[in-house]
């Protein structure tokens, strides 16, 4: 998902590429208040709400930050 300039993952996603349950990843963001991540909200039709990642911010938090801006 693109979002202002920069693109989002779904915590889904997110939670796979750093290596924990999705469950795990959604009970970090809602005990932490700071959690290092910038965090999109979103509410669906529905009434669920929808997070997202940026995705910079998680390879930086992989290590993969070098990588990227060799590009």
């Amino acid at each position: 998902m693109m979002h202002a300039g920069a693109r989002y993952l779904t915590l889904g996603r997110a939670a796979k590429l750093l290596g924990l349950h999705p469950q795990t990843l959604r009970r970090r963001l809602d005990s932490h208040g700071d959690c290092g991540f910038q965090v999109l909200e979103r509410r669906s039709a529905n009434g669920k709400r929808l997070r997202y990642l940026r995705i910079d911010q998680i390879r930086r938090a992989m290590g993969d930050a070098d990588k990227e801006e060799k590009r």
